[in-house]
């Protein structure tokens, strides 16, 4: 669609976070620079420690530099499907992305060889002390009060993009590994985090996937193999 529609011919971006730890060097990424990044934080919103705050954000208000500084968000927070503008929002959280988004984190996530393993350690868990890679990216920008950490409106942050097509290159880089195997190795819940899948039962290749209105239907069999798509990653991990 992108190319079709939009007459974009470029490459699509990825965020690789794990240039951007220790924590020290996370607010610096160039990913957040005003000029030729995404913009930064907003100012700080006072922490409220009733409030099971992420660890350590620093911002919560509307990103004041950088290209998306004027962005108006017309959904959220959260499940309403109201239309409610508003400002992007981030809450950098330099501490809790470091934790999550290390070379050590993926580590642990490429270590394993089976799917539901790689995907429930990618996914981790749901406090704050047992998430990773995939929550490390949400909530080290979104933390609290800025889009990327609110679970239904957090594709309204142009860095939400940046950071799945990263998940997309790790699990590529997973699957290359043993690339005959791993292309028919699916498992994991069908509803979030239900990892008995005693709610829904179990993700099979043959699960369908939908883009709706945009006419575009496949099954996950479809779409194992990027190569098909006619994209590749210029380095894997």
């Amino acid at each position: 669609m992108l190319r079709d529609e939009c007459g974009y011919h470029g490459a699509q971006p990825y965020w690789d976070w794990t240039l951007d730890t220790p924590a020290s060097k996370f607010i610096d990424s160039p990913i957040f620079d005003s000029v030729y990044g995404f913009g930064g934080n907003g100012p700080l919103i006072p922490v409220n420690a009733s409030n099971n705050e992420v660890p350590g954000r620093t911002g919560g208000g509307c990103v004041k530099h950088g290209p998306f500084r004027n962005m108006t968000v017309h959904l959220g927070p959260f499940a309403s499907l109201e239309r409610n503008d508003q400002c992007l929002k981030r809450d950098l959280a330099p501490e809790y992305a470091a934790k999550f988004l290390s070379h050590d984190k993926l580590a642990e996530v490429l270590l394993h060889s089976d799917y539901g393993w790689f995907a429930r350690t990618l996914e981790g868990g749901t406090s704050w002390d047992d998430s990773q890679i995939h929550a490390g990216g949400h909530f080290g920008v979104g933390g609290t009060y800025g889009q990327m950490g609110d679970p239904f409106a957090s594709p309204a942050d142009p860095i939400f993009w940046m950071h799945h097509a990263n998940l997309d290159r790790v699990w590529w880089s997973w699957q290359k590994k043993d690339l005959a195997e791993r292309l028919r190795d699916m498992s994991g819940p069908i509803v979030i985090q239900d990892w008995s899948n005693a709610q829904a039962g179990n993700v099979t290749l043959e699960f369908p996937l939908s883009l709706g209105y945009n006419n575009w239907d496949k099954t996950i069999k479809d779409v194992m193999d990027i190569g098909p798509l006619c994209y590749s990653y210029d380095e894997l991990y």
